[in-house]
């Protein structure tokens, strides 16, 4: 009992820890911002792809939803389940690899950021857990497992459907339930009149994506790993099943071979090798200095950015977040410009990477239109959104909101520049305002 009571102690310290780096000391980022955007519209009884689009499975997005609806529209909500999630990957390495575990610490701190990625790395580690052990619905909780995964990130979970029937003892069996969750997700789609979208967005719509937003500057190092994952397969004669597993979990980090998405791949292979390898208990904790201080270094050295400040205005679901003080700023003067002049117009686009920072900050509805990135909008999607937005504009008031700064040179930006330049080419600059530039329709002049 005594032993059980340090443990659970031991991780409630774990648990407050993740949170508080999370949320206090880690820097906000975009797709922070996207992932709670897709869990509160969804808590709003939203449909995802038929309401707004998104390009992955909604799984994480739809148990976040319920964190929202329990702790309500702030930020923190995300990071109360996402923490959860932190810990639960912490649990299953340290029942595996015991005191190892906390070599890696740092490592997921450091990619501690909510979002659907890091909820595949704890289906990933708890399918390595479970293929250690021998029992009579094994492979039928591997197929279960692994549709979650299809349902958090589907080129995941398609991948990781090979290895799974390679080694079933029943294929028939693994793939059905597999296609359980699967098929319930399905029904959902279909019921809500949001089939075709899904498809569009989520499998079509990636050809676009993989030609716009492609970053392969950690792709030698990924191509190394994968070869050493799939040259110990093949010595194995692919007898070792985590391997083959690895080698397939690597899709998570294409086409954006970020530094990011490279440590979501890299951190189960690390795992693994901490499994293989023994360490004496005494040289544990040179280990952990030594990947501490290896992560700070990647981070100041990858995000060499102003830690910034916690996020003031008690109103706004941004609370408390830390947060650069130029984007508190810019978030605050775009949030009152917009109050200001939504009465007066039918509609509000705005085209920018923030405008899920500004929109859920003024309880705008959110929309397909607040996110135009690159790939993010269907197959050859800009050429419809402009059509749609012609449409609609040519008889409701509409007016647009760019941001100035969105295609300087050596400004990564994942908004979509064609549906940027037909706005500038289309309708009338009707003002500027700090570093926005603001368009109406033609007809209101």
């Amino acid at each position: 009992m005594m032993k059980k009571s340090k443990y659970l102690f031991l991780f409630v310290v774990i648990y407050l820890l993740c949170f508080c780096y999370s949320y206090f000391i880690s820097r906000v980022y975009s797709d922070e911002i996207w992932n709670y955007g897709f869990s509160y519209n969804i808590s709003l009884g939203m449909v995802p792809y038929r309401d707004f689009n998104l390009v992955t499975t909604p799984l994480y997005s739809m148990l976040a939803s319920i964190f929202i609806k329990i702790f309500g529209h702030h930020l923190y909500s995300l990071h109360i389940f996402n923490s959860l999630i932190l810990v639960s990957i912490i649990f299953i390495m340290y029942k595996k690899i015991g005191k190892r575990s906390l070599i890696l610490i740092p490592f997921i701190l450091l990619n501690c950021y909510p979002g659907y990625n890091i909820f595949c790395v704890f289906i990933i580690l708890l399918l390595l857990y479970i293929v250690n052990f021998n029992f009579k619905y094994k492979d039928i909780i591997l197929g279960f497992l692994i549709g979650l995964a299809f349902l958090t990130k589907q080129t995941v979970g398609i991948c990781l459907i090979i290895p799974l029937l390679f080694y079933s003892k029943d294929k028939l069996k693994s793939f059905i339930s597999f296609f359980i969750p699967t098929f319930v997700f399905f029904i959902y789609l279909i019921w809500n009149h949001a089939l075709y979208q899904y498809i569009d967005y989520c499998f079509l719509g990636l050809f676009d994506f993989g030609q716009s937003n492609g970053v392969f500057l950690f792709l030698p190092i990924e191509i190394i790993i994968c070869f050493i994952l799939g040259y110990n397969l093949f010595k194995s004669k692919f007898f070792n099943q985590k391997l083959f597993y690895l080698l397939m979990f690597q899709v998570i980090t294409v086409p954006i071979v970020d530094d990011y998405h490279f440590m979501i791949g890299f951190i189960p292979v690390f795992y693994y090798f901490l499994e293989c390898v023994k360490i004496d208990n005494y040289k544990l904790k040179y280990y952990f200095v030594i990947s501490l201080f290896f992560c700070c270094l990647w981070n100041f050295y990858v995000h060499p950015y102003e830690f910034g400040h916690l996020y003031s205005d008690k109103n706004s679901y941004l609370y408390g977040r830390n947060i650069p003080e130029y984007v508190e700023n810019s978030v605050t003067k775009i949030s009152n410009y917009i109050n200001a002049v939504r009465n007066d117009y039918d509609y509000v686009y705005f085209f920018s990477a923030n405008a899920y920072y500004v929109k859920l900050n003024i309880n705008y509805i959110i929309t397909k239109y607040d996110m135009i990135n690159n790939g993010n909008m269907g197959y050859h999607g800009g050429a419809y959104y402009m059509d749609e937005i012609n449409d609609y504009c040519d008889s409701h008031s509409c007016i647009f909101i760019l941001y100035q700064y969105e295609f300087r040179e050596n400004n990564v930006s994942q908004t979509s520049q064609e549906l940027v330049d037909y706005v500038k080419n289309t309708y009338t600059k009707f003002d500027n305002f700090d570093s926005f530039d603001i368009y109406v329709s033609k007809d209101l002049f």
